[in-house]
């Protein structure tokens, strides 16, 4: 990946639909993005099964990798 600066973004999808986009800048090194459990329109995101994928852009070019991530309330 990148050795300078560039963007992180985190979509959180449910059944395919997007719940949540977090954007953030980032450096080489390891990072912490974080999801609270909302939907982008500000409501509790409801237990369930959720892909997550992080996607990193910077200079030299975008990586991505998406898990599985399981919500119970």
């Amino acid at each position: 990946m990148a050795t300078t600066a560039g963007q992180g973004t985190m979509t959180v999808r449910r059944n395919g639909d997007v719940v949540a986009t977090v954007r953030t800048r980032v450096r080489v090194g390891t990072h912490a993005i974080r999801w609270n459990g909302r939907t982008s329109g500000g409501r509790v995101a409801p237990a369930g099964r959720y892909t997550v994928t992080i996607t990193l852009r910077g200079a030299s070019g975008t990586s991505a990798n998406s898990a599985l991530l399981v919500v119970t309330r």
